[in-house]
């Protein structure tokens, strides 16, 4: 079904960049169908996990690098294993935390200012410029090498770490646990201000709301994918002892996050009110709706650990990306921006003549109904000149036939 809704957009409307992206997915969409018709058990979730494992998996072994490099004298084992738990979750934290802080800073003036104030403090201590640079060069470096370590050993020893399952999964708890207890946190104090500045309209007058809008909103999605990847992850290393304390924490993040994604939603609401209709901005505005249908697959499987998760967010994503290409998307931006200009006098009337037919009604309507000289003279060079052509049956299209008895009816 979504292929023939994919393949017969080629026949309705005249979007160049659907007829790019449609042609991968509609290729990917067979590749799929392949998959399950020749192996009906196939299980795509479990490709997603081994990209996964691959890159986080071998943090597990970072406590036995470190026993390697120090070699464990002292009789107490639980202590020890306490202090390679406590290791091997600060380095898989910290580059996480740091890279949502950056992200959550960048995305908000406001939040970005309370660390701007932090490291005010931190400029006040003088070091040179060589001594900082040799600093950070060593961070690099312990980090690349306990990473590339780590690596190392997991490839080496990844067959012999079957019988230690369990105490591999004990750390991953720990570190999952901490993970999500810092983040929830962090997103509290984030979702505070965002309450504070965009739904009781509160804003530093040094910040036009412009600026503030304008800024973030491609961080915030950015961060609310991470927050599904963590959740999802969580329910695969989680032990039944600690069960209801990972899914509160993981129903936690994803209040936290539909907030973070109502704030990516009223950003765009804002934006796009002052500066026009687009193409990227309708899309920013489907995906931000498609995260939260997401959200919700994703608390039932929280709550329940059999529900396939992978094949739901699939049918959701495919669902939507057909549901796009059923309406007609030039046209709706070229109505809504048509609609401004009547209300505010404000178009970009060159960013509508972009050659696609299925706006070429309502730029024919425009050019006869304004009193506006110069766009009346801007639109009746342009739809004069552009053509709509079609060479023989196999490239027809409703939209173009649309437009040439239009222009011919002119004419």
């Amino acid at each position: 079904i979504p292929i023939l809704i994919l393949s017969l957009n080629y026949l309705v409307y005249d979007n160049e960049i659907f007829k790019v992206l449609n042609f991968v997915v509609i290729s990917c969409l067979f590749v799929l169908l392949h998959l399950y018709t020749i192996n009906p058990a196939f299980n795509l979730g479990d490709l997603f996990n081994k990209f996964f494992t691959l890159i986080f998996e071998p943090f597990s072994c970072l406590p036995n690098v470190i026993t390697l490099i120090k070699p464990n004298k002292n009789k107490n084992k639980q202590s020890n294993k306490k202090i390679k738990k406590i290791i091997t979750s600060i380095f898989i934290i910290i580059p996480i935390v740091f890279i949502v802080l950056l992200l959550l800073a960048s995305s908000d003036l406001i939040f970005g200012n309370i660390f701007l104030k932090f490291f005010k403090v931190l400029d006040n201590i003088e070091i040179s410029e060589s001594v900082f640079d040799i600093i950070g060069r060593i961070t690099v470096l312990l980090i690349l090498f306990f990473y590339c370590s780590s690596v190392l050993n997991y490839i080496l020893f990844r067959y012999k770490k079957i019988k230690e399952t369990k105490s591999t999964n004990n750390v991953d708890n720990y570190t999952i646990k901490l993970l999500l207890i810092v983040l929830d946190i962090i997103y509290i104090v984030f979702d505070i201000i965002q309450v504070r500045s965009l739904m009781l309209h509160k804003v530093s007058m040094d910040i036009t709301y412009a600026n503030y809008a304008r800024s973030g909103f491609f961080q915030l999605m950015l961060v609310s994918i991470i927050n599904l990847i963590i959740i999802l992850f969580s329910k695969k290393v989680k032990s039944n002892e600690d069960e209801k304390f990972i899914n509160i924490l993981s129903i936690c993040m994803v209040f936290l996050t539909l907030i973070i994604i109502i704030s990516s939603f009223m950003r765009m609401c804002m934006y796009e009110n002052a500066y026009g209709y687009t193409f990227l901005r309708l899309m920013i505005f489907i995906t931000l709706i498609t995260e939260v249908i997401l959200l919700v697959p994703t608390i039932m499987y929280i709550l329940n650990k059999k529900h396939k998760i992978v094949i739901s967010y699939i049918i959701i994503l495919i669902s939507v990306y057909s549901l796009i290409n059923i309406i007609n998307v030039d046209y709706i931006i070229a109505k809504r921006n048509i609609d401004r200009f009547n209300k505010t006098n404000k178009i970009d009337i060159y960013y509508l003549m972009n050659g696609s037919p299925d706006n070429y009604k309502l730029l024919n309507d425009l050019k006869e109904n304004t009193n506006n000289k110069s766009i009346k003279e801007v639109l009746s060079g342009y739809l004069n000149n552009v053509s709509f052509k079609m060479n023989g049956f196999q490239e027809f299209n409703i939209s173009k036939y649309k437009a040439n008895i239009i222009k011919k009816n002119d004419q």
